[in-house]
C-alpha cells in the first residue's frame, strides 16, 4: 500500500516536472507541488504509524479518506469547480475497491462525493472564499447540480466496476486457496498412503527413467546398491534395454506382467524381489509412463526351503526304526561272528586278515548308522540352564585331541561376552552342534587356518550369536542352499549329516543359522539363539508353542 502511494506520488510529480520543462510558460503548479510534499509527509507518518494499529482496515479507511480530504483542499486552492485536479477523487476509490473491495469502495465513493459536495456548497453560499476561485454567484445553479450529479453518476459506475472486478477476484482467489489447500491435502494423503503400503512402489515415464518412488522403494534401493532418483529402470533392474521392450509389449497384450529377480547385497545374501508391472495412463487412456510395484521375498523363500528340509528330516526319522531293526542286528551278528573266527588258531593268515577288513568295516557301517540315527531319531529335548561359553570351551578341548586338528596347522580361538551366563538349553545336543562345527571347520582347513569362535550377545537384549569363522576354501554360492541338505558334504570327508544335525538342534531351540562365504575368505556360519527365561517345570514344547 505504501509503496504503490508512493510510486503514484512520484508519477504525479514527474508528470508535472516534465509539463514545467516542457512548456516554460505554463502556469506554475505550486499547489501540486504542495500536494505531493504532504502526501509524502503523511506516507512516512503512515509508515510510523502502522506499527502501533491492530487493525489493517481501519489503517486502510484512515489513509484513503485522509487522501480523498487532501484530494479536496488541492481542489479547492486550485479553482473549486474548473479544477483540473476532481478525477483525482477516483485513485482512493478505486485503491479501497482493491484492498477493501465493494464496501470499500462504497464507502470512499460517498466520502468523496461528500466532501467534494459540501465544498460546492461552502464556496456557493460564500462560507469560504480562494481569490484563484471564480465567485460562485457566476456559475448557474444548475450548472452546479449538474456538476454535483456528474461526479456522483462517476464515482458510482467506478464503484460498481471495479467493486464488481474486485469481488471476484476474491471469490477466485478463494476458490483457489481452497483448492491449493484441499490440493496439498491430497498430496500429502497420497505420500502417506503411498509410504504405509508394505511394498516397494515406482513409477517411470515411457522410456522407463524412475519419476517417483515411495519410502520403501527407496529403502530397498539402498540394500541392493542402487540409487533411485533419476535412474533408469533397466538399469534398477539389471535388466537390457530390449528386455525393457519385450515388457513394455507384454503389457499391451496384458494388463499386468510378473517377474522376479534376485539381487546380491552387501552382506553377501541374497535379497528376492518381485515385480508387478503395469501401465500408468493418463485421463485420455494414453501411455505415459509405467508403474513397478515390488516385495521382497527373501524371507518367504528362506522359509520355503526350511519347511522342504523339514519334510526331508521328517521322512527320514519315519525309516530311523527300521534301519535299526534290519541293519543293526544282522551287522551286529556278522560282527561278532568275524570277532569270533578271527580269534581261532586254525585259521590261515589270509583268512585272517579278510575277517579283520570285515570287522573294520562292520564298524565303519554301525559308525554311519549310528550318526544317521542320530539325525532321524534324536534323543528327547531336555532344556536345563546352560552355560554356553563352558560349553563351547570343553568341546574346544575334545577337538584339539581329534586326528583332524595338525597342532602345527590349526589354532583355536574363542571371545566371549557371555562368560557367567545361563542359557536355557538342551546342553547335550549344543555341544553336538559345537562339535559338528568345529570339526567341519578343520576338515575345511587341510592346509591350516584359524577357527574363530565369537560368543556376543546383539542390541536385541532377547537374542544371542554364535560366530563360527573359519579360513578354509569356503562353500560355492550356488551350493549354499544344500548345505544343510542331509549327505551333502564339501570337505570329502563324512557323510554330510553334520550340518543337518546343527540345523536341526537349534531349530529345536527356536533360533536360526545363516551362512556367509568369502569374506574375506572361508566361511562363516553364525547361530542366533533367543535368550528367554523358561519355567523348567512345564512341558518345553508347550512353552515354545
Amino acid at each position: 500500500m505504501l509503496l504503490v502511494r508512493i510510486l503514484l506520488v512520484t508519477t504525479l510529480l514527474g508528470s508535472a516536472l516534465t509539463v514545467q520543462i516542457v512548456y516554460p510558460d505554463a502556469p506554475a503548479y505550486s499547489v501540486l507541488y504542495t500536494f505531493i510534499g504532504l502526501t509524502y509527509l503523511f506516507t512516512i507518518f503512515y509508515s510510523l504509524f502502522y506499527k502501533l494499529l491492530q487493525s489493517t482496515s481501519f489503517y486502510i479507511y484512515m489513509q484513503l479518506i485522509i487522501d480523498a480530504l487532501m484530494i479536496t483542499i488541492l481542489i479547492y486552492f486550485s479553482g473549486g469547480i474548473e479544477s483540473r485536479y476532481k478525477l483525482l477523487y477516483t485513485i482512493p476509490i478505486v485503491a479501497a475497491a482493491l484492498l477493501l473491495y465493494r464496501k470499500g469502495a462504497l464507502i470512499l465513493a460517498i466520502v468523496s462525493f461528500f466532501m467534494y459536495g459540501i465544498m460546492l456548497n461552502l464556496l456557493y453560499y460564500e462560507v469560504i472564499s480562494h481569490p484563484s476561485i471564480k465567485p460562485m454567484s457566476l456559475v448557474p445553479l444548475n450548472t452546479l447540480v449538474y456538476d454535483l450529479f456528474f461526479h456522483l453518476f462517476v464515482f458510482s459506475t467506478i464503484t460498481l466496476l471495479i467493486g464488481y472486478l474486485a469481488e471476484t477476484q476474491r471469490q477466485t482467489g478463494r476458490t483457489l486457496e481452497h483448492t491449493s489447500v484441499k490440493l496439498d491435502d491430497l498430496k500429502v494423503f497420497n505420500r502417506n498412503v503411498i509410504d504405509s503400503m508394505n511394498a516397494g512402489l515406482m513409477t517411470t515415464d515411457r522410456n522407463g527413467n524412475i519419476i517417483s518412488y515411495n519410502k520403501l522403494a527407496w529403502e530397498i534401493a539402498r540394500k541392493i546398491g542402487k540409487r533411485p532418483d533419476g535412474e533408469r529402470v533397466t538399469k534398477f533392474l539389471n535388466i537390457k534395454r530390449n528386455e525393457f521392450g519385450k515388457i513394455k509389449d507384454l503389457l499391451m497384450l496384458n494388463n499386468i506382467h510378473v517377474m522376479e529377480k534376485s539381487f546380491n547385497i552387501k552382506t553377501g545374501d541374497n535379497l528376492v524381489l518381485t515385480f508387478n508391472i503395469s501401465i500408468l495412463p493418463n485421463s485420455k487412456g494414453e501411455i505415459i509412463g509405467y508403474i513397478f510395484s515390488f516385495q521382497d521375498l527373501t524371507e518367504l523363500h528362506k522359509l520355503k526351503d526350511e519347511l522342504k528340509m523339514k519334510d526331508k528330516i521328517a521322512a527320514l526319522g519315519s525309516m530311523a526304526a527300521a534301519i535299526a531293526h534290519e541293519i543293526r542286528n544282522p551287522l551286529a551278528s556278522i560282527s561278532g561272528s568275524a570277532q569270533e573266527l578271527t580269534s581261532s588258531a586254525n585259521l590261515p593268515v589270509h583268512d585272517k586278515a579278510l575277517m579283520n577288513i570285515i570287522v573294520k568295516e562292520a564298524k565303519r557301517l554301525n559308525k554311519i548308522i549310528t550318526e544317521y540315527l542320530n539325525f532321524a531319531r534324536p534323543h528327547p529335548f531336555t532344556p536345563k540352564e546352560t552355560d554356553l561359553a563352558g560349553s563351547i570351551r570343553e568341546t574346544i578341548l575334545l577337538a584339539i585331541k581329534n586326528p583332524s586338528y595338525r597342532e602345527n596347522l590349526h589354532d583355536i580361538e574363542f571371545l566371549s561376552d557371555y562368560d557367567n551366563k545361563k542359557f536355557i538349553g538342551d546342553a547335550d545336543s549344543l555341544k553336538q552342534v559345537f562339535w559338528n562345527l568345529i570339526l567341519n571347520s578343520l576338515q575345511a582347513m587341510p592346509g591350516g587356518g584359524v577357527l574363530s569362535i565369537n560368543l556376543t550377545e546383539k542390541r536385541n537384549p532377547h537374542e544371542i550369536v554364535l560366530a563360527f569363522s573359519d579360513e578354509g576354501r569356503g562353500i560355492p554360492e550356488d551350493k549354499r542352499e544344500e548345505v544343510f541338505h542331509p549327505f551333502k558334504t564339501f570337505s570329502g570327508e563324512g557323510f554330510g549329516l553334520g550340518l543337518s544335525i546343527v540345523y536341526r538342534i537349534v531349530d529345536e531351540h527356536g533360533g536360526r543359522v545363516t551362512i556367509k562365504t568369502n569374506i574375506p575368505r572361508g566361511t562363516r556360519i553364525e547361530i542366533s539363539l533367543p535368550f528367554k527365561e523358561y519355567d523348567l517345570s512345564h512341558s518345553w514344547k508347550d512353552q515354545r508353542k
